[in-house]
């Protein structure tokens, strides 16, 4: 970006010099005596409005790209918090159906592609507490599945990992995982 501000600028100075320069050159192309028609400063002085005109093109075109510049990174920010909070939802969402007894496959297949999106948008804090969640996920479905295979009792040996997992998903639906990803959904960061 800034290669193009500066590429402005140079631009407008240079046509700004040849502009200046344009009545001393024609003159001497034309092999006709500059100073003994005008003294210099008049030849000068004619081309001065040209240049200021140039200039202030220059000027303009700079700060219009300045402002564009300014829009395309306000544009991407807000592109990257969409698709943040859609992983933050994504992910409260997959909290609330650990609580199921019926969690899929398919839903932890779905959440583990949500992990390795996040991958690319978070910092690792993020990526570690998303496989935290997967895990724990992963751990209360196994105590489902056994729980089914004997009537929907869970086992003696289930029983305190059940209360524990469950514990542990209720509380990062009440607020831990919005404390993980507070930092990176924070409109104050963005000043």
């Amino acid at each position: 970006m800034w290669m193009g501000l500066f590429s402005y600028l140079f631009v407008g100075l240079v046509v700004m010099f040849v502009i200046a320069q344009w009545p001393l050159s024609v003159c001497s192309l034309l092999h006709q005596d500059v100073s003994s028609t005008h003294p210099i400063w008049f030849e000068l002085i004619k081309g001065m409005p040209a240049a200021f005109v140039t200039l202030g093109i220059g000027l303009l075109a700079t700060y219009v790209a300045w402002h564009q510049y300014e829009v395309a990174k306000a544009k991407l920010k807000l592109d990257l918090f969409e698709r943040r909070l859609a992983i933050y939802n994504s992910t409260y969402n997959f909290l609330l159906k650990i609580l199921d007894t019926n969690l899929s496959i398919s839903d932890l297949n779905t959440f583990s592609m949500e992990v390795d999106k996040a991958s690319f948008l978070f910092g690792d804090d993020v990526r570690f507490y998303l496989d935290r969640v997967s895990k724990k996920a992963s751990q209360l479905q196994a105590i489902h599945i056994r729980s089914r295979a004997n009537n929907n009792l869970i086992l003696h040996n289930d029983i305190l990992p059940n209360t524990e997992l469950s514990n542990w998903a209720i509380e990062q639906r009440l607020g831990g995982a919005r404390t993980v990803f507070e930092k990176y959904l924070s409109f104050q960061a963005w000043h």
